[in-house]
C-alpha cells in the first residue's frame, strides 16, 4: 500500500512528521516528546498521517531528540491538514526529514 515503507512482519519504516509534547520532568515546560506522530508516502507520493507511537525512551534520550527536532521544526502539518486528535493536543510539526524504524 505505501511503496516507501520497508516491511517485515513486525517491522516499518516511517517518516517522522511531528511530536506530540508533554512536560519536561525538570522544568515541567511542554516540551519533551511523548509520542511521535508518523507517515509514509502513497502510490500518489503524497505524505499521509499513519499513526504516532511513543517513544519509550529514557529522559536523557527524550531531551536529545527534543534538540534534534529542534532543528528541523515546521510552522503547520506536512500532511496539510491535520487530523482532529492533533488539533487538540500540543503537537510541535517537522519537515519530514527524519526517517525511523518502528517494530
Amino acid at each position: 500500500m505505501f511503496p516507501a515503507i520497508a516491511e517485515s512482519a513486525r517491522r516499518k519504516e516511517l517518516i517522522l512528521d511531528g511530536e506530540v509534547v508533554a512536560p519536561d520532568p525538570a522544568t515541567g515546560a511542554p516540551s519533551f516528546p511523548r509520542l511521535l506522530v508518523l507517515g509514509a508516502y502513497d502510490e500518489t507520493s503524497r505524505l499521509v498521517y499513519v499513526g504516532h507511537v511513543g517513544t519509550g525512551f529514557s529522559v536523557a534520550a527524550r531531551r536529545a531528540l527534543r534538540d534534534r527536532l529542534a532543528g528541523f521544526a515546521a510552522a503547520e502539518s506536512p500532511f496539510g491538514v491535520p487530523t482532529s486528535r492533533h488539533r487538540a493536543v500540543s503537537t510541535r510539526w517537522v519537515e519530514p526529514r527524519l526517517v525511523g524504524t518502528v517494530e
